[in-house]
């Protein structure tokens, strides 16, 4: 949402999460993506200690060399913890009377200060009622995180072409590996964290609700860090494996974030009177094996998981290391905007 579209044959997506900068360089074919690089710079030491952010520029400075930044075009996502996504009914104006006014109407859904924050807003094309009213996308950014993330890049001597938000990033994926195939119909596409859960549900092509769940201190990797004295680190290899060390606190996870889910679509299918046919899952807890069918069971909608198809259907050269368990819809996602 925020930046120029531009055209290029590369594209470097950064991943900017909480944990971690997940770093991707994709080549647009004639067949569709292909991953030909990538890269990761951790923002906490080994002691659990985030890194000064002196260093995470020369960790940054040393792979944009290696990997000939200043010759591709660079997209940034930041973690949907430090953002905002609100679809909004305002009456009908102007693009430029909605962006005079627009403060003013998303104030009372943001639950952070918007003079601390950028924002931006869009109408939605075709939501315009006979009672007057349109429906709008808000998007709202922490100022002090967009600072951090710039402070990086010119550390660098890069200035990001575009800065986007996680969760629109996986609406982008799906675009791009679906092609408007579930255009008619009511989908939900969820981003799965650690600590946030994000769910965008979606009819005939255009947003109707955006929600956050906030996990706080109760995701599956601090209760695993907590109750077993192990780094974060070990505790993403016991997830993946689901290690019996860590059952239990798999499926305490799964349990409260798919009630969550199950909110969020009651809420929804009570007001609009619309029912969910699929979810989509995304995200950096999205490959837990068996979280789909957890997930199926409690809400009875089908569920596919978003990172799965794309790694069948994105090309990856067979020198890029490091990719496993890695999301890639974020990637995607910002490669794929146009």
């Amino acid at each position: 949402m925020f930046g120029q579209k531009n055209k290029t044959d590369k594209v470097v997506s950064v991943d900017f999460g909480d944990k971690k900068i997940k770093i991707f360089i994709f080549k647009k074919e004639r067949k569709g993506l292909s991953l030909i690089n990538f890269r990761k710079i951790e923002k906490y030491d080994e002691g659990g200690n985030i890194k000064e952010e002196a260093l995470l520029v020369d960790d940054l400075r040393k792979i944009a060399k290696d990997l000939s930044f200043g010759k591709k075009e660079v997209r940034v996502s930041i973690s949907s913890n430090e953002a905002i996504v609100r679809y909004l009914e305002v009456p009908i104006m102007t693009l430029k009377e909605l962006k005079n006014s627009v403060k003013y109407q998303a104030e009372m859904y943001v639950p952070f200060d918007l003079s601390g924050a950028y924002y931006d807003c869009d109408i939605l094309k075709g939501t315009a009622s006979s009672n007057k009213k349109m429906k709008i996308v808000f998007v709202a950014i922490k100022r002090n995180k967009v600072s951090e993330l710039l402070r990086l890049f010119e550390g660098v001597g890069i200035k990001p072409a575009a800065l986007e938000i996680n969760s629109i990033t996986l609406i982008n994926s799906l675009a791009y590996l679906y092609r408007g195939k579930f255009a008619k119909d009511v989908i939900a596409i969820v981003d799965i964290g650690d600590q946030k859960i994000s769910t965008n549900i979606l009819s005939e092509g255009g947003p109707l609700l955006s929600r956050e769940t906030d996990l706080g201190k109760s995701g599956i990797n601090s209760n695993i860090v907590k109750g077993l004295g192990c780094s974060w680190d070990e505790s993403e290899t016991l997830k993946f494996m689901r290690d019996m060390s860590v059952e239990s606190y798999i499926v305490t996870y799964f349990d409260r974030i798919s009630k969550e889910i199950k909110s969020t679509f009651d809420f929804f299918e009570g007001g609009e009177q619309k029912k969910i046919k699929k979810i989509f899952l995304g995200g950096s807890n999205s490959n837990i094996n068996g979280i789909e069918e957890y997930l199926q069971k409690i809400t009875n909608v089908e569920v596919e998981n978003l990172e799965l198809k794309l790694r069948k259907q994105i090309s990856i050269a067979a020198d890029v290391e490091g990719i496993e368990n890695i999301p890639l819809s974020v990637g995607v996602g910002l490669a794929a905007f146009d």
